[in-house]
């Protein structure tokens, strides 16, 4: 149940940037969404990885381009809604006293560090397997021992039920106006095709389809 409020925070977090920046068009981004459940350490530590577009689609306007994305502000307003969602169904009483203790020890928001660890980093004896990463703050390289059923069991926990879903997708919703010709031709090619190169607008009324004599 947590991973989901995960998910809805990420969506929530990334929509309503976009709808801060013009409420009337109310920018419609495309992203995914993927779920990770690991650490460095291979301990339980969930993260959300997210690829989006760099522009979004508006209620009057085909599409923009957005070349920035403000990072600090983003994971600030990412922890804001996750631990409100959390506080919602945990009930008040029962969050309240975490809360403030997670904003008082994270005040920069929620970061994970969670380099990768790659197969040639893992090796393993009789008993023993040894895995090697690279630490995210000082990029030190940090090499781990520990018992060949001990490194079964922290992978085995990032096996998921069955009806959990680690991916989820949010396809920018294209409004009425795309499914105009002009506006198609305009979002894809960059081209009005019924301007003309004097600063005058043509005005499209019907086309003429000559008929053929089938019979």
């Amino acid at each position: 149940m947590a991973m989901l409020f995960i998910f809805d925070a990420v969506s929530s977090t990334i929509l309503s940037w976009f709808y801060d920046q013009n409420h009337k068009e109310s920018f419609s981004p495309g992203f995914i969404s993927t779920l990770h459940t690991f650490g460095r350490d291979l301990k339980w530590n969930p993260h959300i990885h997210v690829l989006i577009t760099e522009g979004a689609a508006g209620n009057f306007t085909p599409w923009k381009k957005f070349n920035f994305f403000p990072y600090t502000m983003l994971r600030n307003r990412f922890q804001t809604i996750l631990l409100s969602l959390l506080e919602k169904h945990l009930g008040k009483n029962n969050f309240k006293s975490l809360k403030n203790h997670i904003y008082k020890t994270s005040k920069n928001g929620f970061y994970v560090h969670a380099p990768k660890i790659k197969a040639h980093d893992i090796k393993s004896t009789v008993k023993y397997v040894t895995f090697g990463y690279d630490r995210h703050e000082d990029n030190k390289r940090i090499e781990e021992t520990i018992h060949a059923y001990e490194f079964i069991k922290r992978l085995i926990i990032h096996i998921y039920d069955k009806f959990i879903y680690m991916l989820k997708p949010h396809v920018a919703k294209f409004r009425k106006h795309l499914r105009n010709w002009r506006c198609r031709i305009e979002l894809y090619f960059h081209y009005d095709p019924l301007k003309c190169s004097c600063g005058h607008t043509f005005h499209f009324y019907y086309i003429v389809k000559k008929s053929y004599d089938t019979s």
